[in-house]
């Protein structure tokens, strides 16, 4: 049996892409690590072109991040697949994403992913918040349970 991440293992090199908009600029950096399905893709295009809210609550500058990753949430049962997950961006404290399935609120896992430098990690991690954005998609985020340094802007292969 093959996973999502061996699926999807030719990993390309880290690119940075240039930004237009001022909330782009939040990220100085834009990775991609692996090909997602076109309507993961373009449904990731439509969210990040849309609107920044007028309040901001962000704190720490986000790496735009995408790539597919596996959680499996403690409550699975034995042997049950892991969820796929479409990584929109990453900061050291959570992941931002999309899936086809809604994520349970609360409940805890691993997610497995290939970070931005194409290492493979392993993290403990909560689902934060879940809702439908597009007919049968569904936007959420993760918290990581400590932080994650390889997702630190300043941590990537390609930081001034």
């Amino acid at each position: 049996m093959t996973t999502l991440i061996e699926e999807h293992s030719t990993l390309t090199p880290p690119t940075t892409y240039p930004f237009e908009s001022v909330e782009a600029v939040r990220s100085t950096r834009r990775m991609s690590s692996t090909a997602l399905p076109a309507e993961a893709e373009f449904i990731l295009s439509a969210l990040e072109a849309a609107r920044a809210p007028v309040i901001d609550r962000r704190t720490v500058p986000r790496l735009v991040l995408r790539t597919v990753a596996e959680l499996q949430l403690y409550s699975d049962r034995p042997g049950a697949e892991p969820w796929a997950i479409y990584v929109r961006d990453a900061t050291t404290k959570g992941l931002g994403c999309i899936s086809r399935r809604r994520l349970p609120l609360g409940n805890g896992g691993h997610l497995q992913i290939c970070g931005p430098n194409g290492e493979r990690l392993s993290i403990a991690c909560t689902i934060r918040r879940c809702f439908e954005t597009v007919n049968g998609w569904y936007q959420g985020s993760l918290s990581f349970n400590r932080e994650q340094w390889a997702f630190d802007m300043n941590n990537t292969n390609d930081a001034d």
